[in-house]
């Protein structure tokens, strides 16, 4: 066996481990939604999008934008309907990074597929650019760990900054006001 035959072998053993390992964290992060939040079901996805409907309701397409830059860049405001905007913004992103398996999953998966790419591109047929391909994936897999930690921590400061603009009606369910039928649970 050659050195380039054995490198390969070990790169492909890799990125099924990764892979394996990715669909091991999608599972756990299924039943971690499952515990904490009814996991998947019609409720759980309506809190998101009730969320998402509020802050629609109380603020045009450019306070979300400014409430979505307040939050990312960690700044305070003082005005009640941005405030208010900030807080709905914050409450909605920190759903999206709460749960602990799912970004940890998509980084393994991104490694795995990248390992992959660098394995094909080895390959005797295959052109090198394909190795060069799976860099840069290899690169950003572990900033999606840190992406969701730092999306905790400013969703976090958020919600501490800009509590006194809360408004009651926003820790009610939100309800639809047409009259469309509601939606049907699979």
């Amino acid at each position: 066996m050659t050195v380039i035959h054995e490198i390969r072998t070990l790169l492909m053993v890799a990125s099924i481990g990764l892979i394996l390992a990715a669909l091991v964290l999608l599972a756990l992060s299924i039943r971690w939604k499952r515990r904490n939040r009814g996991g998947g079901t019609w409720a759980e996805r309506a809190l998101v999008n009730g969320l998402r409907h509020r802050l629609h309701e109380v603020a045009p397409p450019d306070l979300r934008r400014q409430a979505a830059r307040t939050v990312r860049r960690r700044e305070t405001t003082t005005d009640p309907g941005l405030g208010r905007a900030v807080h709905l913004t914050a409450r909605m992103w920190r759903l999206h990074a709460e749960d602990p398996y799912h970004h940890a999953a998509l980084a393994l998966l991104l490694a795995g597929t990248s390992l992959n790419l660098v394995h094909i591109g080895l390959g005797p047929t295959d052109p090198l650019a394909l190795s060069l391909a799976g860099a840069p994936g290899l690169v950003l897999a572990p900033c999606l760990l840190l992406i969701r930690r730092l999306r905790l921590s400013r969703t976090e400061t958020a919600l501490e900054q800009h509590a006194p603009f809360t408004h009651p009606e926003d820790e009610t369910p939100w309800e639809p006001t047409d009259t469309s039928p509601p939606p049907r649970e699979r």
